[in-house]
Protein backbone atom coordinates (compact mmCIF):
# COMPACT_ATOMS: atom_id res chain seq x y z
CA UNK A 1 0.00 0.00 0.00
CA UNK A 2 1.24 3.70 -0.64
CA UNK A 3 0.71 6.16 1.12
CA UNK A 4 0.30 9.15 -0.35
CA UNK A 5 -1.32 13.01 0.61
CA UNK A 6 -1.51 14.72 3.07
CA UNK A 7 -2.76 15.89 6.95
CA UNK A 8 -3.65 19.03 8.53
CA UNK A 9 -0.45 19.15 10.05
CA UNK A 10 2.60 18.57 7.74
CA UNK A 11 4.91 16.27 9.18
CA UNK A 12 8.45 15.16 8.92
CA UNK A 13 8.07 11.77 7.43
CA UNK A 14 5.21 9.67 5.12
CA UNK A 15 3.45 7.09 6.94
CA UNK A 16 3.63 5.22 10.17
CA UNK A 17 6.69 4.67 12.31
CA UNK A 18 7.15 3.37 16.32
CA UNK A 19 9.23 5.74 18.40
CA UNK A 20 12.60 5.38 18.89
CA UNK A 21 12.52 6.77 21.96
CA UNK A 22 10.23 3.98 23.87
CA UNK A 23 11.85 1.08 25.75
CA UNK A 24 12.46 -2.08 24.31
CA UNK A 25 8.95 -3.96 23.64
CA UNK A 26 8.23 -6.92 26.56
CA UNK A 27 8.15 -10.08 25.97
CA UNK A 28 4.55 -10.60 26.26
CA UNK A 29 3.17 -7.64 24.63
CA UNK A 30 2.71 -7.71 20.49
CA UNK A 31 1.20 -4.44 18.92
CA UNK A 32 -0.24 -5.01 15.48
CA UNK A 33 -1.13 -1.87 13.26
CA UNK A 34 -2.88 -2.28 9.74
CA UNK A 35 -3.29 0.89 7.42
CA UNK A 36 -6.40 0.44 5.53
CA UNK A 37 -7.63 2.41 2.32
CA UNK A 38 -10.77 2.00 -0.11
CA UNK A 39 -8.83 -0.22 -3.39
CA UNK A 40 -5.61 -0.72 -1.61
CA UNK A 41 -4.03 -4.10 0.15
CA UNK A 42 -4.04 -3.94 3.24
CA UNK A 43 -0.27 -2.77 4.94
CA UNK A 44 0.84 -4.62 8.35
CA UNK A 45 3.41 -4.11 10.39
CA UNK A 46 4.06 -5.76 14.13
CA UNK A 47 6.16 -4.17 17.13
CA UNK A 48 7.19 -7.08 19.71
CA UNK A 49 10.37 -7.73 22.19
CA UNK A 50 12.03 -9.09 18.45
CA UNK A 51 11.88 -5.30 17.19
CA UNK A 52 8.96 -4.53 14.09
CA UNK A 53 8.26 -6.64 11.36
CA UNK A 54 7.15 -5.04 7.87
CA UNK A 55 4.35 -6.52 5.56
CA UNK A 56 3.26 -8.85 8.94
CA UNK A 57 1.01 -11.30 8.20
CA UNK A 58 -1.57 -11.28 11.30
CA UNK A 59 -3.17 -14.36 12.91
CA UNK A 60 -6.29 -15.84 10.37
CA UNK A 61 -7.98 -15.75 13.72
CA UNK A 62 -6.97 -12.18 14.83
CA UNK A 63 -10.50 -10.16 13.88
CA UNK A 64 -12.73 -13.08 15.27
CA UNK A 65 -11.28 -12.65 19.03
CA UNK A 66 -14.61 -10.97 21.17
CA UNK A 67 -13.00 -11.61 24.26
CA UNK A 68 -10.96 -9.53 26.69
CA UNK A 69 -8.84 -11.03 29.71
CA UNK A 70 -10.66 -9.25 32.82
CA UNK A 71 -7.40 -8.83 34.43
CA UNK A 72 -5.79 -6.78 32.25
CA UNK A 73 -7.04 -4.07 29.54
CA UNK A 74 -4.72 -2.19 27.85
CA UNK A 75 -4.93 1.33 27.03
CA UNK A 76 -4.80 3.15 23.48
CA UNK A 77 -4.51 6.72 23.61
CA UNK A 78 -4.49 9.52 20.62
CA UNK A 79 -3.18 12.62 20.62
CA UNK A 80 -3.88 14.25 17.47
CA UNK A 81 -2.61 16.74 15.80
CA UNK A 82 0.20 16.98 18.55
CA UNK A 83 3.30 17.71 15.72
CA UNK A 84 6.00 15.68 18.14
CA UNK A 85 8.73 13.57 16.73
CA UNK A 86 7.94 15.03 13.19
CA UNK A 87 4.62 13.07 13.30
CA UNK A 88 1.16 14.36 13.09
CA UNK A 89 -0.64 12.37 15.70
CA UNK A 90 0.69 10.06 18.32
CA UNK A 91 -0.60 7.34 19.76
CA UNK A 92 0.03 6.26 23.61
CA UNK A 93 0.47 2.20 23.60
CA UNK A 94 1.07 0.01 26.83
CA UNK A 95 4.61 -0.51 28.21
CA UNK A 96 5.50 3.07 27.05
CA UNK A 97 5.50 2.22 23.40
CA UNK A 98 4.29 4.79 20.83
CA UNK A 99 3.19 5.03 17.53
CA UNK A 100 3.86 7.96 15.29
CA UNK A 101 1.38 8.77 12.67
CA UNK A 102 3.04 10.77 9.69
CA UNK A 103 1.53 12.22 6.40
CA UNK A 104 -1.25 9.81 5.40
CA UNK A 105 -4.04 9.88 2.74
CA UNK A 106 -7.28 11.00 4.25
CA UNK A 107 -9.47 8.26 3.62
CA UNK A 108 -6.93 5.91 5.59
CA UNK A 109 -7.68 4.18 8.62
CA UNK A 110 -5.32 2.99 11.12
CA UNK A 111 -6.49 -0.09 13.02
CA UNK A 112 -4.28 -1.18 16.13
CA UNK A 113 -4.15 -4.52 18.19
CA UNK A 114 -2.69 -5.18 21.61
CA UNK A 115 -2.40 -8.74 22.78
CA UNK A 116 -0.28 -9.94 25.64
CA UNK A 117 1.04 -13.41 25.32
CA UNK A 118 1.60 -16.41 27.82
CA UNK A 119 2.88 -19.87 27.72
CA UNK A 120 -1.04 -21.21 27.62
CA UNK A 121 -2.68 -18.84 25.05
CA UNK A 122 -2.34 -14.97 23.57
CA UNK A 123 -5.36 -12.85 24.38
CA UNK A 124 -6.40 -9.41 22.52
CA UNK A 125 -6.58 -7.21 25.08
CA UNK A 126 -7.67 -3.84 23.45
CA UNK A 127 -8.29 -2.73 19.51
CA UNK A 128 -8.77 0.95 17.84
CA UNK A 129 -9.43 1.80 14.82
CA UNK A 130 -8.13 5.88 13.53
CA UNK A 131 -9.87 6.99 10.66
CA UNK A 132 -8.01 10.27 9.80
CA UNK A 133 -10.09 12.03 7.88
CA UNK A 134 -9.66 15.79 6.14
CA UNK A 135 -9.78 17.34 10.04
CA UNK A 136 -9.17 16.07 13.53
CA UNK A 137 -9.00 11.98 12.97
CA UNK A 138 -11.86 9.97 14.35
CA UNK A 139 -10.68 7.45 16.96
CA UNK A 140 -13.15 4.42 18.39
CA UNK A 141 -12.11 1.78 20.76
CA UNK A 142 -13.78 -1.74 19.90
CA UNK A 143 -16.92 -1.76 22.29
CA UNK A 144 -16.08 -4.70 23.69
CA UNK A 145 -12.85 -3.16 25.09
CA UNK A 146 -14.87 0.37 25.70
CA UNK A 147 -14.55 1.36 29.69
CA UNK A 148 -17.71 1.05 30.86
CA UNK A 149 -19.14 -1.21 28.59
CA UNK A 150 -20.31 -3.83 30.62
CA UNK A 151 -24.04 -3.72 31.35
CA UNK A 152 -24.80 -3.69 35.27
CA UNK A 153 -27.03 -6.63 36.33
CA UNK A 154 -30.43 -5.74 36.96
CA UNK A 155 -32.53 -8.58 38.60
CA UNK A 156 -36.04 -8.34 38.25
CA UNK A 157 -38.83 -7.89 41.35
CA UNK A 158 -38.71 -11.10 43.55
CA UNK A 159 -42.23 -12.70 44.15
CA UNK A 160 -43.77 -12.58 47.31
CA UNK A 161 -42.86 -15.56 49.60
CA UNK A 162 -44.14 -14.78 52.56
CA UNK A 163 -46.32 -17.82 52.83
CA UNK A 164 -43.15 -19.40 52.40
CA UNK A 165 -41.08 -20.24 55.69
CA UNK A 166 -37.47 -18.93 55.40
CA UNK A 167 -38.33 -18.45 51.61
CA UNK A 168 -37.02 -14.85 51.03
CA UNK A 169 -34.09 -15.49 53.22
CA UNK A 170 -33.42 -18.91 50.98
CA UNK A 171 -33.75 -16.65 47.83
CA UNK A 172 -31.55 -13.77 48.39
CA UNK A 173 -29.03 -16.38 49.85
CA UNK A 174 -29.35 -18.12 46.43
CA UNK A 175 -28.71 -14.99 44.66
CA UNK A 176 -25.85 -13.42 46.27
CA UNK A 177 -24.21 -17.20 46.20
CA UNK A 178 -24.84 -16.87 42.15
CA UNK A 179 -23.58 -12.88 42.09
CA UNK A 180 -20.26 -13.71 43.82
CA UNK A 181 -19.91 -16.58 41.94
CA UNK A 182 -20.00 -14.11 38.58
CA UNK A 183 -17.70 -11.33 40.20
CA UNK A 184 -15.19 -14.23 40.90
CA UNK A 185 -15.28 -15.63 37.61
CA UNK A 186 -14.53 -11.88 36.20
CA UNK A 187 -11.60 -11.22 38.52
CA UNK A 188 -10.07 -14.07 38.11
CA UNK A 189 -8.57 -16.94 35.82
CA UNK A 190 -11.70 -18.93 36.54
CA UNK A 191 -13.96 -19.42 34.10
CA UNK A 192 -17.19 -21.72 32.68
CA UNK A 193 -16.83 -23.57 29.47
CA UNK A 194 -18.97 -25.76 27.53
CA UNK A 195 -17.30 -29.48 26.29
CA UNK A 196 -18.87 -29.96 23.10
CA UNK A 197 -16.52 -32.98 22.81
CA UNK A 198 -16.89 -35.97 23.00
CA UNK A 199 -20.43 -36.46 23.50
CA UNK A 200 -20.55 -37.61 26.67
CA UNK A 201 -19.17 -34.61 28.12
CA UNK A 202 -21.97 -32.26 26.23
CA UNK A 203 -24.34 -32.54 28.88
CA UNK A 204 -21.93 -30.58 31.71
CA UNK A 205 -20.62 -27.52 32.46
CA UNK A 206 -17.09 -26.88 33.02
CA UNK A 207 -15.71 -24.86 36.04
CA UNK A 208 -11.83 -24.04 34.45
CA UNK A 209 -8.87 -22.45 36.11
CA UNK A 210 -6.77 -20.76 33.32
CA UNK A 211 -4.13 -20.10 34.81
CA UNK A 212 -2.19 -23.44 34.99
CA UNK A 213 -0.31 -25.91 32.46
CA UNK A 214 -0.80 -29.24 31.50
CA UNK A 215 0.34 -32.30 33.30
CA UNK A 216 -0.41 -35.70 33.14
CA UNK A 217 -3.15 -36.64 34.82
CA UNK A 218 -4.87 -33.56 35.37
CA UNK A 219 -8.11 -33.42 33.75
CA UNK A 220 -8.45 -30.29 31.08
CA UNK A 221 -10.47 -28.69 28.28
CA UNK A 222 -8.89 -27.72 24.91
CA UNK A 223 -9.95 -25.42 22.26
CA UNK A 224 -10.07 -28.03 19.17
CA UNK A 225 -11.96 -25.63 16.62
CA UNK A 226 -13.56 -22.41 16.62
CA UNK A 227 -16.78 -23.69 17.95
CA UNK A 228 -15.50 -27.01 19.80
CA UNK A 229 -13.82 -27.99 23.19
CA UNK A 230 -12.72 -31.03 24.19
CA UNK A 231 -12.54 -32.19 28.00
CA UNK A 232 -10.31 -35.09 29.28
CA UNK A 233 -7.65 -36.35 31.11
CA UNK A 234 -4.33 -35.55 30.18
CA UNK A 235 -2.57 -38.58 29.02
CA UNK A 236 0.95 -37.70 27.69
CA UNK A 237 2.76 -34.49 27.20
CA UNK A 238 5.94 -33.81 25.06
CA UNK A 239 7.34 -30.05 24.62
CA UNK A 240 4.67 -28.05 23.83
CA UNK A 241 2.33 -30.32 22.55
CA UNK A 242 -0.14 -32.75 24.82
CA UNK A 243 -2.71 -35.50 24.27
CA UNK A 244 -5.79 -35.27 26.00
CA UNK A 245 -8.69 -38.88 26.14
CA UNK A 246 -11.40 -39.10 27.36
CA UNK A 247 -13.76 -42.87 26.92
CA UNK A 248 -12.07 -44.00 23.66
CA UNK A 249 -11.58 -40.32 22.05
CA UNK A 250 -8.18 -38.96 21.94
CA UNK A 251 -7.06 -35.25 21.46
CA UNK A 252 -3.67 -33.72 20.50
CA UNK A 253 -3.16 -29.78 20.95
CA UNK A 254 -0.38 -27.30 21.53
CA UNK A 255 -0.16 -25.17 24.53
CA UNK A 256 -1.99 -21.73 22.68
CA UNK A 257 -5.25 -24.29 22.67
CA UNK A 258 -4.96 -25.38 26.55
CA UNK A 259 -7.99 -23.44 28.31
CA UNK A 260 -7.03 -24.18 31.69
CA UNK A 261 -7.44 -27.21 34.86
CA UNK A 262 -11.00 -28.30 35.02
CA UNK A 263 -11.92 -27.97 38.93
CA UNK A 264 -15.36 -29.39 38.55
CA UNK A 265 -18.13 -29.76 36.46
CA UNK A 266 -21.64 -29.12 36.80
CA UNK A 267 -23.73 -32.45 35.28
CA UNK A 268 -27.30 -31.50 32.54
CA UNK A 269 -26.42 -27.81 32.93
CA UNK A 270 -24.66 -27.93 29.34
CA UNK A 271 -27.93 -28.59 28.12
CA UNK A 272 -28.83 -25.18 27.73
CA UNK A 273 -25.47 -23.93 26.78
CA UNK A 274 -25.81 -22.36 23.07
Amino acid sequence: MTANGGSQISSGFVGIRFSDAAPQCPDDLAIIVTLRAAGEDDFTVSLSSDGVELNFVPPSDLYSKKYISPQSRDSIELHANVNREGAVHVVDLPEQQQLLIGDLPMDMTVVIDVLRMSRQRTVLTNRASIELGTSAPEFEVASEFASGSRKKLSLPALPSLSWLPYGRRALKVVTFSLLSFLVVVMVTPLNVVHPSQPDSQAPKLAVVWSASEPTVGQVAIIAISDQDTFLGEVAQTTGDSFIVKSDSSYAQATLPAYLGRVLFTIPLVGFLAP
